[in-house]
């Protein structure tokens, strides 16, 4: 799994932005991260291939072969 911080901060238009690069005003500090190749990340019920969270220690980085043989149970498929 990828781990990457990146600065949340409000523009001067009144919109939210996110970069990796540190802006000069206030900000608040997200970790993004990005499952590796062959992977998903998994919180909960929740899953997904990349996020931005404040929790990075809510994620967990799954094989998709633990995800398929989870599906496949619930399906009743065997193989």
């Amino acid at each position: 799994m990828q781990t990457t911080t990146i600065y949340k901060y409000l523009r001067p238009d009144g919109g939210t932005d996110v970069s990796p690069n540190k802006p000069s005003g206030e900000y608040t500090t997200l970790t993004r991260l990005i499952a590796d190749d062959g992977c998903f990340l998994r919180n909960g019920d929740a899953e997904c291939e990349c996020i931005d969270t404040e929790s990075p220690e809510d994620w967990e980085e799954v094989p998709n072969d633990e995800v398929e043989q989870a599906l496949n149970i619930l399906l009743g498929v065997s193989k």
